[in-house]
């Protein structure tokens, strides 16, 4: 097992301010039935082209990974990667091994078992963000639902 070292929400914008994340890549792993709890109204789903947004933004391609748009909306970091847990083996191809990848889940547990395979995938510079979503919304913004 490889030795994680783990970020706060709060230590992580710390160390990249908004608008200064261009190297870092926020990954969030929760499974699409996580949305369920944190079901929201009223987010417009942004179509896709070839997996990315009509500007090319891989934060729109992103919402495609879920059943219910809405639901990842309800809960979720703006900038953050969603890749489920259990697909990320099959999707490494999509990572660039030269970023830095912060992995968040719920809680922090399952991020760090993602965390851990993707050190021992090769990927250098990984980060496990302790308290996952939760804390975000308790440290950094208060507007994301707690579930």
């Amino acid at each position: 097992m490889t030795n994680i070292p783990e970020l706060t929400p709060t230590e992580f914008c710390e160390r990249w301010p908004a608008g200064q994340r261009e190297d870092v890549t926020l990954l969030d792993v929760r499974e699409p039935a996580e949305w369920q709890a944190a079901r929201g109204e009223g987010s417009p789903h942004l179509p896709t082209r070839n997996g990315r947004g009509p500007r090319g933004h891989r934060e729109a391609a992103t919402r495609r990974e879920v059943p219910d748009p809405a639901e990842w909306q309800a809960a979720r970091v703006e900038e953050s990667l969603h890749i489920p847990m259990r697909t990320v083996p099959g999707r490494l191809d999509e990572l660039d091994p030269a970023q830095t990848f912060v992995v968040m889940c719920h809680g922090g547990v399952r991020s760090l078992r993602v965390a851990e395979f993707l050190a021992a995938s090769g990927y250098a510079r990984v980060f496990n963000l302790t308290g996952g979503i939760d804390a975000w919304s308790l440290e950094i913004d208060s507007s994301v639902p707690r579930y």
